[in-house]
Protein backbone atom coordinates (compact mmCIF):
# COMPACT_ATOMS: atom_id res chain seq x y z
CA UNK A 1 0.00 0.00 0.00
CA UNK A 2 3.02 2.26 0.93
CA UNK A 3 4.18 2.15 -2.57
CA UNK A 4 0.94 2.41 -4.06
CA UNK A 5 0.65 5.68 -1.99
CA UNK A 6 4.08 7.03 -3.07
CA UNK A 7 2.73 8.16 -6.82
CA UNK A 8 -0.80 9.98 -6.24
CA UNK A 9 1.55 11.74 -3.27
CA UNK A 10 4.28 12.87 -5.62
CA UNK A 11 2.06 14.33 -8.12
CA UNK A 12 -0.10 16.04 -5.22
CA UNK A 13 3.31 17.34 -4.33
CA UNK A 14 4.12 18.71 -7.55
CA UNK A 15 0.46 20.52 -8.27
CA UNK A 16 0.54 22.09 -4.89
CA UNK A 17 4.51 23.54 -5.48
CA UNK A 18 3.20 24.88 -9.05
CA UNK A 19 -0.58 26.77 -7.66
CA UNK A 20 1.52 28.44 -4.64
CA UNK A 21 4.13 29.23 -6.71
CA UNK A 22 1.60 30.39 -9.26
CA UNK A 23 -0.60 32.31 -6.41
CA UNK A 24 2.47 33.96 -5.17
CA UNK A 25 3.13 35.21 -8.34
CA UNK A 26 -0.37 36.49 -8.63
CA UNK A 27 -0.06 38.54 -5.81
CA UNK A 28 2.96 39.75 -6.41
CA UNK A 29 3.97 40.28 -10.10
CA UNK A 30 7.64 39.84 -9.30
CA UNK A 31 10.13 36.88 -9.90
CA UNK A 32 12.36 37.74 -6.92
CA UNK A 33 9.36 38.27 -4.58
CA UNK A 34 7.57 34.87 -5.49
CA UNK A 35 10.17 32.56 -5.02
CA UNK A 36 10.81 33.76 -1.19
CA UNK A 37 6.92 33.55 -0.46
CA UNK A 38 7.46 30.29 -2.03
CA UNK A 39 10.28 28.95 0.59
CA UNK A 40 8.74 31.06 3.06
CA UNK A 41 5.62 28.96 2.98
CA UNK A 42 7.33 25.27 3.05
CA UNK A 43 9.90 27.16 6.24
CA UNK A 44 8.89 24.44 8.89
CA UNK A 45 9.26 21.32 6.62
CA UNK A 46 12.87 23.30 4.65
CA UNK A 47 14.34 23.86 8.32
CA UNK A 48 13.45 20.86 10.17
CA UNK A 49 14.43 18.72 6.29
CA UNK A 50 17.92 20.48 6.45
CA UNK A 51 19.09 20.82 10.11
CA UNK A 52 18.42 16.74 10.05
CA UNK A 53 20.35 16.96 6.91
CA UNK A 54 23.14 18.49 8.59
CA UNK A 55 23.34 16.58 11.96
CA UNK A 56 23.65 13.56 9.95
CA UNK A 57 26.41 14.27 8.34
CA UNK A 58 28.14 15.57 11.22
CA UNK A 59 27.18 12.00 12.81
CA UNK A 60 28.94 10.42 10.03
CA UNK A 61 31.86 12.51 9.88
CA UNK A 62 31.28 14.01 6.74
CA UNK A 63 32.24 17.53 6.08
CA UNK A 64 29.12 20.23 5.81
CA UNK A 65 28.98 23.65 4.96
CA UNK A 66 26.14 25.67 5.53
CA UNK A 67 25.11 28.21 3.08
CA UNK A 68 22.25 30.14 4.66
CA UNK A 69 21.46 32.72 1.80
CA UNK A 70 18.03 34.48 0.36
CA UNK A 71 16.96 31.67 -2.40
CA UNK A 72 17.93 32.80 -5.87
CA UNK A 73 15.13 33.82 -8.31
CA UNK A 74 13.46 30.75 -10.06
CA UNK A 75 10.35 30.41 -12.05
CA UNK A 76 10.60 26.48 -11.66
CA UNK A 77 8.14 25.41 -9.07
CA UNK A 78 10.85 23.26 -6.98
CA UNK A 79 11.77 23.53 -4.02
CA UNK A 80 15.78 23.34 -3.80
CA UNK A 81 16.71 22.06 -0.79
CA UNK A 82 20.43 22.47 -1.20
CA UNK A 83 21.09 24.93 2.21
CA UNK A 84 23.89 22.56 3.51
CA UNK A 85 26.74 21.52 1.15
CA UNK A 86 28.65 18.47 1.59
CA UNK A 87 31.87 17.67 1.02
CA UNK A 88 33.98 15.82 -1.33
CA UNK A 89 34.62 12.90 0.80
CA UNK A 90 31.21 11.35 0.89
CA UNK A 91 30.25 7.73 -0.73
CA UNK A 92 27.71 6.87 -2.07
CA UNK A 93 26.35 4.54 1.32
CA UNK A 94 26.94 7.09 3.60
CA UNK A 95 25.10 10.00 0.91
CA UNK A 96 22.02 6.95 0.60
CA UNK A 97 21.76 7.45 4.78
CA UNK A 98 21.71 11.10 5.08
CA UNK A 99 19.10 11.48 2.41
CA UNK A 100 16.76 8.97 4.22
CA UNK A 101 16.85 10.70 7.80
CA UNK A 102 14.83 13.81 7.09
CA UNK A 103 12.55 11.22 5.46
CA UNK A 104 12.28 9.24 8.17
CA UNK A 105 12.91 11.83 10.95
CA UNK A 106 9.52 13.38 8.99
CA UNK A 107 7.45 10.50 9.11
CA UNK A 108 7.95 10.31 13.32
CA UNK A 109 6.81 13.80 13.28
CA UNK A 110 3.77 13.86 11.08
CA UNK A 111 2.91 10.11 13.01
CA UNK A 112 2.87 12.07 16.73
CA UNK A 113 1.04 14.50 15.21
CA UNK A 114 -1.70 12.91 13.58
CA UNK A 115 -2.21 10.42 16.66
CA UNK A 116 -1.06 12.24 19.73
CA UNK A 117 -2.24 15.56 18.77
CA UNK A 118 -5.12 15.25 16.24
CA UNK A 119 -5.84 11.81 17.53
CA UNK A 120 -7.08 10.40 14.04
CA UNK A 121 -7.02 6.89 15.60
CA UNK A 122 -10.32 8.05 17.41
CA UNK A 123 -11.65 9.75 14.57
CA UNK A 124 -11.12 6.52 12.31
CA UNK A 125 -12.76 4.73 15.24
CA UNK A 126 -15.83 6.64 15.52
CA UNK A 127 -16.42 5.81 11.56
CA UNK A 128 -15.79 2.19 11.71
CA UNK A 129 -18.48 2.28 14.58
CA UNK A 130 -21.06 4.59 12.69
CA UNK A 131 -19.87 4.81 8.99
CA UNK A 132 -21.54 7.67 7.42
CA UNK A 133 -23.67 8.64 10.27
CA UNK A 134 -20.10 9.20 12.31
CA UNK A 135 -18.62 11.86 9.96
CA UNK A 136 -19.80 14.72 12.00
CA UNK A 137 -18.69 12.98 15.30
CA UNK A 138 -15.34 12.27 13.29
CA UNK A 139 -15.20 15.66 12.02
CA UNK A 140 -15.97 17.22 15.29
CA UNK A 141 -13.33 15.37 16.90
CA UNK A 142 -10.93 16.26 14.47
CA UNK A 143 -11.14 20.16 14.89
CA UNK A 144 -11.60 19.82 18.44
CA UNK A 145 -8.07 19.29 19.09
CA UNK A 146 -5.73 22.49 20.25
CA UNK A 147 -4.75 24.51 17.71
CA UNK A 148 -5.49 22.37 15.11
CA UNK A 149 -4.61 24.99 12.19
CA UNK A 150 -1.03 25.44 13.22
CA UNK A 151 -0.91 22.01 13.44
CA UNK A 152 -2.72 21.35 9.85
CA UNK A 153 0.00 24.31 8.57
CA UNK A 154 3.21 21.97 10.36
CA UNK A 155 2.01 18.91 8.59
CA UNK A 156 1.12 20.30 5.36
CA UNK A 157 5.03 21.61 4.80
CA UNK A 158 6.51 18.47 6.83
CA UNK A 159 4.96 16.06 4.75
CA UNK A 160 5.62 18.09 1.30
CA UNK A 161 9.16 18.75 1.60
CA UNK A 162 10.22 15.27 3.86
CA UNK A 163 10.47 13.09 0.57
CA UNK A 164 14.02 12.14 -0.30
CA UNK A 165 16.15 13.52 -2.88
CA UNK A 166 16.11 9.63 -5.49
CA UNK A 167 19.01 10.86 -7.30
CA UNK A 168 21.16 10.25 -4.48
CA UNK A 169 19.37 6.62 -3.09
CA UNK A 170 21.89 4.62 -5.25
CA UNK A 171 23.88 3.67 -2.43
CA UNK A 172 20.84 1.75 -0.78
CA UNK A 173 21.19 -1.06 -2.47
CA UNK A 174 23.82 -2.03 -0.11
CA UNK A 175 21.44 -2.48 2.43
CA UNK A 176 19.55 -4.66 0.15
CA UNK A 177 22.15 -6.48 -0.75
CA UNK A 178 22.82 -6.94 2.99
CA UNK A 179 19.95 -8.39 3.80
CA UNK A 180 19.70 -10.74 1.07
CA UNK A 181 22.66 -12.31 2.38
CA UNK A 182 21.22 -12.65 5.75
CA UNK A 183 17.81 -13.70 4.27
CA UNK A 184 19.80 -16.44 2.83
CA UNK A 185 21.71 -17.64 5.70
CA UNK A 186 19.21 -18.31 7.68
CA UNK A 187 17.55 -19.86 4.59
CA UNK A 188 20.88 -22.26 4.59
CA UNK A 189 20.35 -22.34 8.77
CA UNK A 190 16.13 -23.93 8.43
CA UNK A 191 15.23 -21.02 10.84
CA UNK A 192 14.23 -18.22 8.10
CA UNK A 193 10.24 -19.08 8.44
CA UNK A 194 10.95 -18.81 12.68
CA UNK A 195 12.80 -16.22 12.74
CA UNK A 196 10.27 -13.72 9.99
CA UNK A 197 7.40 -15.14 11.38
CA UNK A 198 8.49 -14.54 15.36
CA UNK A 199 11.06 -11.95 14.69
CA UNK A 200 10.39 -9.25 11.86
CA UNK A 201 6.40 -10.24 11.04
CA UNK A 202 4.71 -8.17 13.14
CA UNK A 203 7.35 -5.34 13.66
CA UNK A 204 7.59 -4.87 9.39
CA UNK A 205 3.80 -4.73 9.52
CA UNK A 206 3.56 -2.33 12.27
CA UNK A 207 6.22 -0.23 10.29
CA UNK A 208 4.23 -0.45 7.13
CA UNK A 209 0.88 0.50 8.93
CA UNK A 210 2.27 3.70 10.09
CA UNK A 211 3.82 4.74 7.30
CA UNK A 212 0.62 4.17 5.31
CA UNK A 213 -1.11 6.23 7.87
CA UNK A 214 1.31 9.15 7.62
CA UNK A 215 0.96 9.36 3.58
CA UNK A 216 -2.55 9.00 4.42
CA UNK A 217 -2.70 12.30 6.57
CA UNK A 218 -0.50 14.05 4.63
CA UNK A 219 -2.86 13.35 1.06
CA UNK A 220 -6.11 14.33 3.69
CA UNK A 221 -4.14 17.83 4.29
CA UNK A 222 -2.92 18.24 0.77
CA UNK A 223 -6.56 18.01 -0.39
CA UNK A 224 -7.54 20.69 2.36
CA UNK A 225 -4.60 23.09 1.03
CA UNK A 226 -5.50 22.37 -2.67
CA UNK A 227 -9.14 23.45 -2.27
CA UNK A 228 -8.06 26.64 -0.35
CA UNK A 229 -5.16 27.64 -3.07
CA UNK A 230 -8.30 26.43 -5.69
CA UNK A 231 -10.53 29.11 -4.50
CA UNK A 232 -8.08 32.03 -4.13
CA UNK A 233 -6.46 31.41 -6.93
CA UNK A 234 -10.04 31.73 -8.42
CA UNK A 235 -10.75 34.73 -6.96
CA UNK A 236 -7.61 36.55 -7.68
CA UNK A 237 -7.85 35.68 -11.49
CA UNK A 238 -11.73 36.41 -11.80
CA UNK A 239 -10.52 40.19 -10.08
CA UNK A 240 -7.38 40.97 -12.13
CA UNK A 241 -8.00 39.21 -15.13
CA UNK A 242 -4.54 37.42 -15.03
CA UNK A 243 -3.11 34.29 -15.06
CA UNK A 244 -0.37 31.96 -15.49
CA UNK A 245 0.81 28.55 -17.03
CA UNK A 246 3.34 26.39 -16.72
CA UNK A 247 5.22 25.26 -20.28
CA UNK A 248 8.12 22.76 -19.39
CA UNK A 249 8.02 23.46 -15.84
CA UNK A 250 8.74 27.20 -15.93
CA UNK A 251 6.12 29.61 -15.16
CA UNK A 252 4.62 31.77 -18.11
CA UNK A 253 2.50 34.63 -17.41
CA UNK A 254 -0.85 35.36 -19.65
CA UNK A 255 -4.38 36.29 -18.99
CA UNK A 256 -7.44 34.41 -17.72
CA UNK A 257 -9.27 34.68 -21.67
CA UNK A 258 -5.91 33.19 -22.91
CA UNK A 259 -6.18 30.32 -20.14
CA UNK A 260 -9.46 29.47 -20.73
CA UNK A 261 -8.66 29.02 -24.49
CA UNK A 262 -5.84 27.05 -24.10
CA UNK A 263 -7.62 24.55 -21.91
CA UNK A 264 -10.49 24.76 -24.45
CA UNK A 265 -8.29 24.00 -27.17
CA UNK A 266 -6.51 20.97 -25.08
CA UNK A 267 -9.64 19.63 -23.88
CA UNK A 268 -10.78 19.47 -28.23
CA UNK A 269 -7.65 17.97 -28.96
CA UNK A 270 -8.42 15.28 -26.19
CA UNK A 271 -11.49 14.48 -27.54
CA UNK A 272 -10.32 14.23 -30.88
CA UNK A 273 -7.87 12.02 -30.10
CA UNK A 274 -9.80 10.19 -28.29
CA UNK A 275 -12.78 9.84 -31.04
CA UNK A 276 -10.14 9.10 -33.78
CA UNK A 277 -8.81 6.39 -31.40
CA UNK A 278 -12.25 4.93 -30.83
CA UNK A 279 -12.76 5.12 -35.08
CA UNK A 280 -9.13 3.40 -35.99
CA UNK A 281 -9.52 0.64 -38.30
CA UNK A 282 -7.36 -2.53 -36.56
CA UNK A 283 -4.15 -2.76 -38.32
CA UNK A 284 -3.44 -5.72 -40.98
CA UNK A 285 -2.03 -8.72 -39.70
CA UNK A 286 1.50 -9.73 -40.86
CA UNK A 287 2.35 -12.73 -42.92
CA UNK A 288 1.09 -13.96 -45.86
CA UNK A 289 -2.47 -13.35 -47.42
CA UNK A 290 -4.80 -15.91 -46.43
CA UNK A 291 -8.36 -16.09 -47.74
CA UNK A 292 -9.60 -16.28 -43.74
CA UNK A 293 -8.38 -12.79 -43.61
CA UNK A 294 -10.04 -11.53 -46.74
CA UNK A 295 -13.08 -8.60 -45.32
CA UNK A 296 -16.13 -10.62 -47.19
CA UNK A 297 -19.33 -8.12 -47.42
CA UNK A 298 -22.44 -9.43 -45.30
CA UNK A 299 -25.93 -8.58 -45.74
CA UNK A 300 -27.38 -6.41 -43.90
CA UNK A 301 -29.59 -7.75 -40.52
CA UNK A 302 -32.95 -7.79 -40.83
CA UNK A 303 -35.41 -7.16 -38.23
CA UNK A 304 -36.48 -10.46 -35.92
CA UNK A 305 -40.49 -9.88 -36.80
CA UNK A 306 -40.02 -9.92 -40.94
CA UNK A 307 -41.39 -12.69 -42.31
CA UNK A 308 -40.28 -14.46 -45.44
CA UNK A 309 -42.62 -16.39 -48.16
CA UNK A 310 -42.37 -18.53 -51.12
CA UNK A 311 -44.99 -18.36 -53.90
CA UNK A 312 -44.23 -20.73 -56.99
CA UNK A 313 -45.61 -18.43 -59.92
CA UNK A 314 -46.55 -21.59 -61.97
CA UNK A 315 -48.89 -23.84 -60.30
CA UNK A 316 -50.17 -25.90 -62.69
CA UNK A 317 -50.33 -29.36 -62.06
CA UNK A 318 -50.23 -32.13 -64.88
CA UNK A 319 -52.95 -34.75 -64.23
CA UNK A 320 -51.78 -37.94 -63.93
CA UNK A 321 -52.17 -40.37 -67.39
CA UNK A 322 -53.09 -37.26 -69.51
CA UNK A 323 -50.95 -37.50 -72.96
CA UNK A 324 -48.18 -35.58 -73.40
CA UNK A 325 -48.54 -33.15 -76.00
CA UNK A 326 -46.70 -33.99 -79.47
CA UNK A 327 -43.84 -31.37 -80.72
CA UNK A 328 -45.33 -28.92 -83.23
CA UNK A 329 -44.97 -30.12 -86.82
CA UNK A 330 -42.66 -27.79 -89.16
CA UNK A 331 -43.85 -25.30 -90.82
CA UNK A 332 -44.69 -25.71 -94.65
CA UNK A 333 -43.18 -23.40 -97.55
CA UNK A 334 -45.22 -22.80 -99.68
CA UNK A 335 -45.68 -24.01 -103.83
CA UNK A 336 -43.41 -26.98 -101.90
CA UNK A 337 -44.46 -30.55 -101.94
CA UNK A 338 -43.11 -32.13 -98.11
CA UNK A 339 -40.34 -34.43 -98.79
CA UNK A 340 -41.03 -38.14 -97.36
CA UNK A 341 -38.12 -39.56 -95.92
CA UNK A 342 -36.68 -42.20 -97.69
CA UNK A 343 -37.74 -45.59 -97.04
CA UNK A 344 -34.53 -48.13 -95.61
CA UNK A 345 -34.54 -50.14 -98.87
CA UNK A 346 -33.67 -47.56 -100.86
CA UNK A 347 -30.54 -46.67 -98.74
CA UNK A 348 -26.88 -47.86 -100.37
CA UNK A 349 -25.22 -50.77 -98.76
CA UNK A 350 -21.77 -50.15 -98.03
CA UNK A 351 -19.66 -52.86 -99.84
CA UNK A 352 -17.44 -53.41 -97.12
CA UNK A 353 -20.32 -53.76 -95.01
CA UNK A 354 -21.78 -56.33 -97.37
CA UNK A 355 -18.40 -58.33 -97.71
CA UNK A 356 -18.16 -58.10 -94.05
CA UNK A 357 -21.48 -59.52 -93.40
CA UNK A 358 -20.84 -62.53 -96.16
CA UNK A 359 -17.17 -63.29 -93.84
CA UNK A 360 -19.70 -63.55 -90.68
CA UNK A 361 -22.14 -66.09 -92.24
CA UNK A 362 -19.48 -68.20 -94.04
Amino acid sequence: MCLALLYPLGEMRRWLQQHVFKVGWLVTKNIRTTTILFYTLFLPGVILYEFIYWMMAGILNIRAERALSWPDAQQVAELRLNFIKLGRNVGAFRLAIINLAPFLVGTLVIWWAAFNVLQIDQAWAILEAEGLRGVGDALTRLFSAPDIYLWVYILFAVGNTMMPRWSELKGARILLIIAGLAFATLLVLGVADDFISNGLLDPFNNALNYISTVFVTVIIVNCLMTAALGTIEALIERITGDSATFERGKLVAISRAERIEQERVAAEKARKAAQAARERKPGTASGPPSIYRFPLPTPPAGSRDETISVRRDDERILPSGAPTASPPAPPVLPNLAPVAPPALSALPINSDDEHTDQETDG
